[in-house]
């Protein structure tokens, strides 16, 4: 005789249709950054009464590069900007200390009208950043016996305030978020793949080197390579279009104080919000990330258990968030990838909800401090990922 069903046996298990979960993230994402360009207008002057003023820096700097000048000089930006836009002194300008290897890229932006160029670049970054996420996480569900609910923080990390932001100042946070997805995404299957986003990924020097760090310590030389090879070619790209007199020019703007500390969320707007006065010159700054991310990676890379790449790069970018010399809200993207490996699905749905509620309430200039304890949050939690893939040599190459 058959038994009747029990409670356990018609219960189903939840799945995902993983076109649905696509379309929603990109939807969101998209959908909110679009929203946030047309909002800020950060390619016309009325950026100047709300300080989003980031697109109009890049559109001055993309026409500076057409007509051969160096976009590195303040006067020359301001010069600019009063002959074909104000008409009049701007009311600030914003520095610029991109390295020269990201120049294509600004000129690029610069071959359509500042207005068309903003909404391109903030769908297009954004769409990238939620595929790239979207694919981030269907690999780790099907590698994994990963429970559906987090899909939740997925949708969080493609639809927050920092996207919103990112989008309202056209900045490249969803892009070098996207550039770290594709990096975790090929690191072990196609590291030569891997290398090239990390090599793209260098016009954020700052989050480029400490995972090439982490290359290098684990003996990744295909990663490496391809770094290289990346480096290279937008190096030469720069060089070919606009001349080879630009990194003198960069690197002495690093020799003063960043103006935009009141503003970001790492140490140096810590520092500012509790001591105004004190002024810290962006070559100091780099001199203290570099002593405390070699620290780090030699500290993961000490004994014969070590964390996994995922683990240590998660590791080593949020030191570089928090210790590194420059980092704005948008900056906090690049933990996006990390942050969707490490998460539990226990701990799925509490992550989603400080991130969700965390970036939209901490935009506000007034709040965020928000921002800094969240980046804190994150280190920690990056740490606890890296010590939970631990494993021997042996293990490691019995894999």
């Amino acid at each position: 005789m058959e038994e009747p069903p029990t409670r356990r046996s018609r219960s189903r298990p939840l799945s995902i249709n993983s076109s649905r979960v696509l379309w929603a993230c990109v939807l969101l994402g998209v959908g909110i950054a679009l929203h946030a360009t047309k909002a800020g207008r950060s390619w016309s002057t009325e950026c100047y009464s709300s300080n989003t003023c980031d697109g109009l820096t890049f559109a001055v700097v993309g026409e500076l590069l057409n007509s051969g000048r160096s976009p590195y000089s303040t006067d020359a930006r301001i010069e600019h900007t009063i002959r074909s836009r104000l008409r009049q002194t701007p009311p600030f300008d914003l520095p610029f200390q991109y390295p020269p290897n990201s120049l294509p890229l600004f000129g690029l932006r610069s071959l359509v009208r500042p207005e068309l160029a903003a909404y391109l670049w903030s769908g297009l970054t954004t769409l990238g950043f939620t595929i790239a996420l979207t694919a981030l996480f269907l690999r780790r569900r099907t590698t994994s016996r990963d429970h559906p609910v987090s899909a939740l923080l997925l949708l969080a990390l493609c639809a927050n305030g920092l996207v919103a932001f990112n989008g309202l100042l056209t900045q490249t946070g969803a892009f070098v978020g996207a550039l770290v997805a594709v990096f975790y995404l090929y690191e072990s299957s196609r590291p030569s793949v891997a290398g090239l986003s990390l090599g793209v990924l260098a016009i954020k020097p700052h989050y480029a080197f400490p995972i090439l760090l982490v290359a290098l310590a684990r003996g990744q030389g295909r990663v490496v390579v391809g770094a290289l090879v990346g480096f290279a070619a937008t190096s030469l790209a720069s060089l070919l279009f606009y001349g080879g007199g630009h990194w003198l020019a960069f690197l002495s703007t690093l020799a003063t104080p960043n103006p935009t500390t009141p503003f970001m969320i790492n140490w140096m707007g810590v520092l500012w919000r509790l001591h105004p006065e004190t002024q810290v010159s962006t070559l100091t700054a780099i001199g203290l990330w570099l002593a405390s991310l070699s620290g780090l990676t030699l500290l993961l890379n000490a004994g014969r258990r070590t964390p996994s790449a995922e683990g240590q790069v998660t590791a080593v970018l949020s030191c570089s968030l928090l210790l590194g010399p420059n980092a704005h809200p948008y900056d906090m993207l690049v933990l996006a990838p990390g942050l969707l490996q490490a998460a539990t699905p226990r701990h799925s749905v509490l992550i989603a909800s400080i991130v969700l509620c965390g970036t939209w309430l901490g935009l506000p200039p007034g709040m965020r401090w928000m921002l800094s304890v969240g980046a804190l949050f994150s280190g920690v939690y990056a740490l606890r990922f890296a010590g939970s893939t631990l494993r021997s040599d042996e293990a490691r190459s019995a894999v």
